[in-house]
């Protein structure tokens, strides 16, 4: 899946910097090191071990008769017992890091001969990062191979696995088995503008309340830091088609995982973001390798959208063409993105550190929210119910003075 470009909101239209990114993300990381199974590694490892066997016999015998020895020739003797002792215990430290080492390697190069490493997130933490934290760490591979592939240091997550807490003991710097979701699940507060890296790829679509989950993103990251998220794209075609034929797919993975309980747009996660404290800086549309992206580029009037995109080629599909009441030609590549990586930074400390609730709380920040993609005419009226409009008209007043104060 090729990214294409980076797109920052701030502009008119997509930044040049990152053409063709993706297609040396595989080659970069596929050539990484696969030091797990070198023979060197192996010989090392072995060494190690024998070193280490052969030391504790050593000491276990030998021992015992330089202590004894002591009482008559002094101290040279009980200097050779602790340098045997030292020894050991040095040689037991080569063995238990050649150990994780290889425990590490292990879980990087599965993930990277499956063919389904998060390159594309990867690629957005410059090498030599520290204190990354990663929001479902899962196997924790992305860690791992930021760590080993990118010299970055310092590496945290959290799970509500049991298994995968117990799959990383000991291979990272911090791991928590708590569900961020919950009102009592909470870091220490040693970890309060901590992070400079906070990632979080195809797991916000698993999370019920995004919003308070993102508010302790906030809390946790460090100033200057950012937020690295990866969701499915609930705007691209397939997306589309699929609705506009009456087909809506429950799956075991991809898109139409049937443990996806959000679904976000890029336009839904500008909103999400700026209740949690949160801009958008940029964001890269995820399109698939076969689709030209110079021609993309390109600026055009698009009034008419097609499913599926011709850009992608023929496909045993019949087409279903959207006339479109206004140029969708800027957006157009949102269509065709299957997932979005959107990275945050920090606008102000939130209003709250609550879990979402109702009474028009939502709305109120809708109404106020500066979204770069709101110039596009809603094509439905808006969704606020009714009943509710005034009481988020009030609400949302009240909470742009108490902005307008801070």
């Amino acid at each position: 899946m090729a990214s294409g470009w980076a797109c920052f909101l701030n502009s008119a239209m997509p930044s040049p910097e990152y053409p063709g990114a993706t297609a040396c993300m595989k080659d970069r990381f596929t050539s990484s090191h696969t030091a797990s199974s070198s023979p060197a590694n192996m010989v090392l490892t072995r060494m190690s071990l024998m070193i280490c066997a052969s030391l504790f016999f050593l000491c276990r015998f030998f021992c015992p008769y330089h202590r004894k020895a002591a009482k008559v020739k002094g101290g040279q003797d009980r200097f050779l017992c602790s340098f045997l002792l030292l020894t050991t215990e040095g040689a037991v430290s080569i063995y238990l890091y050649m150990d994780k080492k290889k425990r590490k390697d292990e879980i990087v190069d599965k993930r990277l001969e499956a063919g389904n490493y998060r390159h594309e997130i990867a690629m957005q933490v410059p090498e030599g990062s520290t204190r990354i934290f990663e929001y479902g760490f899962g196997d924790g591979s992305l860690l791992l191979g930021l760590e080993r592939d990118r010299g970055c240091r310092e590496m945290y997550g959290v799970e509500v696995s049991p298994h995968a807490i117990a799959q990383m003991d000991g291979l990272l710097d911090g791991a928590w088995l708590i569900d961020l979701n919950k009102p009592d699940a909470w870091l220490e507060e040693e970890y309060e503008n901590f992070f400079n890296y906070i990632l979080a790829p195809m797991s916000l679509e698993h999370t019920y309340d995004p919003w308070y989950v993102l508010k302790k993103f906030n809390k946790y990251l460090a100033h200057g830091g950012k937020v690295i998220l990866q969701v499915p794209n609930a705007q691209s075609w397939t997306c589309l088609y699929h609705v506009l034929t009456g087909d809506f797919p429950y799956v075991s993975g991809g898109t139409w995982d049937y443990t996806h309980i959000r679904w976000y747009t890029l336009k839904s996660l500008v909103d999400i973001a700026f209740v949690a404290g949160f801009k958008v800086e940029m964001y890269i549309p995820e399109i698939p390798n076969n689709v030209d992206i110079a021609r993309l580029q390109e600026k055009r009037e698009m009034h008419v959208l097609r499913l599926p995109p011709p850009e992608l080629g023929e496909m045993d599909l019949k087409p279903i063409d959207i006339a479109m009441p206004y140029d969708i030609g800027e957006t157009y590549p949102l269509f065709l993105a299957t997932s979005l990586i959107v990275t945050l930074v920090k606008d102000r400390t939130p209003e709250d550190c609550a879990p979402t609730p109702r009474d028009c709380y939502l709305e109120s920040y809708r109404l106020i929210t500066p979204n770069p993609l709101a110039h596009n005419p809603p094509l439905i009226a808006h969704p606020i119910v009714p009943s509710g409009f005034q009481r988020s008209l009030e609400k949302a007043k009240r909470l742009h003075e108490k902005m307008g104060k801070s």
